[in-house]
């Protein structure tokens, strides 16, 4: 009887050690993919959608240029007949990035005060009296904020212009170009500050001026 007894001890602790030795290790937990930082991807700069551009052509007054829908895109409002009068000019245009102009809105309809955003416009007025492009510009500050001193000459549309740079609620610039008894005026702001996914004002404005063409 005793020796039935230690053959069974013997049998369950051989057992014991096989199903210990070769029982299946724990599995480990799984690792959810989207968890990981994947280190390729996230050293790759951001995909910026490629810009939408629009031309702005006028063809009573001969000029056309380009300006940005898509992203951070223009609206555009052209001047009343009224408007064009009070300031003497043939024609006006003005261009708000949407947003802003929804902001601004938005902040008028809730009764908030709100600084006007930075705008580009395009003005063309009648030169049939004018003898001097830089006296004119100084005579008529209120619209081109001019000062002689700061005038200077310049290019636009590949012809001879003069520009002036000013200080107002922001950083401004004009341009000017006297050209087939016309005069072309563009004004628009260099500041930098405001800028989104390489769009910044100032390059906007800049964009605007480069891409100016007057015909005859």
């Amino acid at each position: 009887m005793k020796a039935l007894i230690f053959v069974l001890l013997v049998v369950a602790v051989i057992c014991a050690y096989v199903y210990y030795d070769f029982s299946p290790a724990e599995a480990p937990q799984p690792v959810l993919i989207n968890e990981l930082e994947d280190t390729t991807e996230s050293q790759k700069p951001p995909t910026v959608a490629p810009a939408q551009i629009a031309v702005f052509e006028n063809s009573d007054y001969n000029f056309s240029f380009k300006y940005r829908i898509k992203p951070y895109g223009y609206s555009v409002f052209e001047n009343s007949e009224e408007q064009n009068s009070e300031i003497g000019a043939l024609f006006g245009t003005t261009f708000v990035r949407s947003t802003d102009y929804n902001d601004s809105v938005k902040a008028a309809s809730e009764g908030n005060a709100h600084d006007g955003p930075p705008v580009m416009s395009v003005y063309v007025f009648s030169a049939s009296k004018v003898l001097d492009l830089k006296s004119w510009l100084v005579g008529n500050k209120m619209i081109t904020n001019c000062s002689e001193a700061e005038i200077l000459a310049t290019t636009l549309a590949g012809k001879d212009a003069m520009s002036c740079l000013w200080d107002g609620l922001y950083l401004g610039v004009t341009v000017a170009l006297m050209h087939d008894n016309k005069i072309y005026v563009l004004t628009g702001t260099r500041e930098e500050g405001e800028t989104n996914d390489g769009f910044s004002y100032k390059k906007d404005f800049d964009d605007m001026v480069t891409s100016f063409v007057v015909s005859s």
